[in-house]
């Protein structure tokens, strides 16, 4: 029995397979499912000592905490960045706050995903701007080396 799919013999005894349409056509796509909790993170390539700053900016993110911490290990446990900002989004409004081992320091204050942000460490005291003016002023000192390590919440956020 032959199909009219079925492989054939042309003239010059080549093998032919046939083009037989079995699925109809769908243009590619990429399907991509929301993972959300702290799954991922990075930190500095460099331990930075002394007095040091990091410079950012941050687009809109479902939840992202950016700052700078003691060891590498478990890069992707906010709570253990000393200082730093997190970043998120709530009602189509992207928001930071500063935060020091996992407890917010400051209140929560609307911003721009174009909005420039600094953390710096002078002296062992620790500073936070935006758009290069002062947005906290932290009372809790920083010593010896850090890593600057970003934590991120959602699949899609990036720093």
């Amino acid at each position: 029995m032959s199909y009219a799919c079925d492989p054939y013999r042309d003239a010059n005894g080549c093998i032919v397979w046939p083009a037989c349409p079995a699925v109809a056509y769908e243009p590619a796509r990429i399907e991509q499912q929301a993972v959300l909790g702290w799954n991922a993170g990075a930190n500095s390539i460099t331990e930075l000592g002394g007095d040091l700053h990091t410079v950012f900016t941050m687009p809109a993110v479902s939840g992202v905490v950016i700052g700078l911490r003691s060891g590498r290990t478990r890069q992707t446990t906010p709570d253990l960045i000393e200082h730093g900002l997190y970043f998120n989004a709530l009602g189509g409004m992207n928001l930071v706050h500063v935060v020091e081992r996992g407890l917010g320091a400051t209140s929560i204050v609307v911003r721009n995903p174009a909005d420039t942000f600094e953390i710096r460490r002078v002296g062992g005291r620790v500073t936070y701007w935006r758009n290069g003016a002062l947005l906290h002023a932290s009372t809790a000192r920083s010593t010896g080396a850090k890593v600057v390590n970003a934590c991120l919440y959602a699949s899609g956020d990036a720093v």
